[in-house]
């Protein structure tokens, strides 16, 4: 993703962090992504598979939906001797009517994807905020071609957290954690969420961690989380995951296999999914995900979503693309959608 520095932005916006990038040692850059597709679904509400995921108003019609459009603010102190300081800022968008996304209305949060302020050097970084959860980090990265963007080909909140209610936006506040520098190809992350702090639905004590290997083209990678509900309920809430893929440079196969136990009932989903580049400019994206119960109904009801794209980049920062889906759950029929869309970093 290309960032501008401030020294580029127009001299209102500059003047807004002056403060912060007072020194010839610091750095202040504003970042983001905005992205939108146009979906037509047959979706009706009786009768069928419903539509799970973030956008969940396509009622069998053709309309512009937000995919996890975002904004922020980075930056960094260097504090000499390799010791380095600095912070995260990032909030939604909803660029099809100009609001803040990302839980902006219901609970305020300007910056409702990420906030932490960090300290690092040679032995790692330790950070404090709210963010994603480590083992809610390691899925998002793993097996779904489509990063959960919040289009209805994603795999991420439909499939792979498993009914895993605690990191339903994969967010925990009031976090302390440890990100370790790279130990030969290893790197693990710790992070802690005290109970007397809010999450978006709940209060919860949470602690997790993952570990990651990479070697070249291959990635393994096994994450772990552990809360007690959206309310401190009795019954412990746990989540593991087990992640890979393998660059073979014509394709990238990837899976995921997550087991979680939610209110004492057991869930288990898996995702495995390949990425094939078409010359230089082009990302065919496939993906196959099961879910053995969705919640779908009052009887358990697996859940199966096989989804097929196409990117195509038009610089280093602008891509279009064109996604099929369809998701059917046990009992009822299926859902089709159809998507184009357009997406520009900055």
């Amino acid at each position: 993703m290309n960032r501008y520095n401030l020294k580029s932005m127009p001299a209102a916006l500059a003047l807004a962090f002056v403060c912060c990038a007072a020194s010839a040692q610091s750095s202040v850059t504003v970042f983001g992504s905005v992205n939108a597709g146009l979906v037509a679904s047959n979706f009706e509400l009786t009768g069928q598979t419903p539509i799970l995921g973030t956008n969940t108003a396509l009622i069998n019609k053709f309309q512009m939906v937000d995919n996890s459009s975002l904004w922020g603010v980075r930056g960094k102190e260097d504090l000499g001797g390799g010791l380095y300081a600095g912070f995260n800022l990032e909030g939604g968008l909803n660029i099809q009517n100009g609001t803040g996304g990302q839980d902006f209305k219901t609970q305020g949060r300007i910056f409702g994807r990420n906030s932490e302020i960090k300290f690092g050097g040679s032995f790692g970084e330790f950070y404090g905020g709210y963010v994603l959860s480590p083992a809610g980090l390691q899925l998002l990265l793993a097996a779904d071609p489509w990063y959960w963007d919040g289009n209805q080909a994603g795999m991420g909140w439909v499939i792979q957290q498993a009914n895993y209610t605690q990191t339903n936006y994969l967010r925990t506040p009031g976090t302390i954690g440890y990100r370790s520098p790279d130990l030969n190809g290893i790197t693990f992350q710790l992070a802690y969420a005290p109970s007397d702090r809010a999450n978006v639905y709940g209060t919860s004590k949470d602690v997790g961690g993952a570990v990651t290997y990479r070697n070249g083209p291959l990635t393994v990678g096994l994450g772990f989380d552990r809360s007690h509900g959206l309310s401190n309920d009795v019954p412990v809430d746990k989540l593991w995951d087990i992640v890979g893929s393998y660059d073979f440079g014509v394709v990238k196969p990837a899976f995921s296999y997550t087991r979680t136990t939610v209110n004492n009932v057991d869930y288990t989903s898996y995702v495995l999914a390949a990425t094939a580049p078409v010359g230089s400019a082009g990302l065919v994206k496939a993906a196959y995900g099961h879910l053995d119960d969705c919640l779908c109904s009052t009887t358990k009801s697996a859940y199966k979503r096989v989804s097929l794209g196409y990117q195509h980049n038009l610089s280093k920062r602008t891509n279009v693309y064109t996604n099929i889906s369809q998701s059917k759950a046990d009992g009822l029929s299926a859902v089709n959608t159809l998507e184009f869309g357009m997406g520009h970093s900055f």
